[in-house]
């Protein structure tokens, strides 16, 4: 859900928030910057994520695909809303998480 406010004074400023689901709200000033590796590490891991993904998500995801291709570094907003599927699909799993699965795997339960 993207929000943005205006506010009135000696100069217009806007102010973007995006909200997240799991988290509330993220500010643009928390994490602005990201350089080309960390962009390309996060798409390359999310393609395999992109069957699970919703619609918006999908065509999100296709435009960062595509800009990656091109070259081009994202903005703010871009860097948002990637990170924002990064959270929402990719899940990071504890040690205990990895040892269950192997026991279950091997039959050691």
């Amino acid at each position: 859900m993207w929000n943005s406010t205006f506010e009135a004074g000696e100069g217009k400023s806007l102010s973007l928030y995006m909200q997240n689901e799991d988290t509330g709200w993220i500010i643009p000033s928390e994490r602005h910057e990201m350089t080309k590796s960390e962009q390309k590490k996060i798409i390359q891991s999310l393609r395999g994520c992109r069957g699970k993904m919703d619609r918006p998500d999908r065509e999100s995801f296709d435009m960062f695909q595509k800009r990656d291709l091109d070259d081009e570094e994202l903005d703010t907003l871009s860097i948002m809303k990637l990170e924002q599927l990064r959270s929402k699909y990719l899940t990071k799993e504890t040690r205990s998480d990895l040892e269950d699965k192997w026991n279950k795997l091997a039959g050691k339960e």
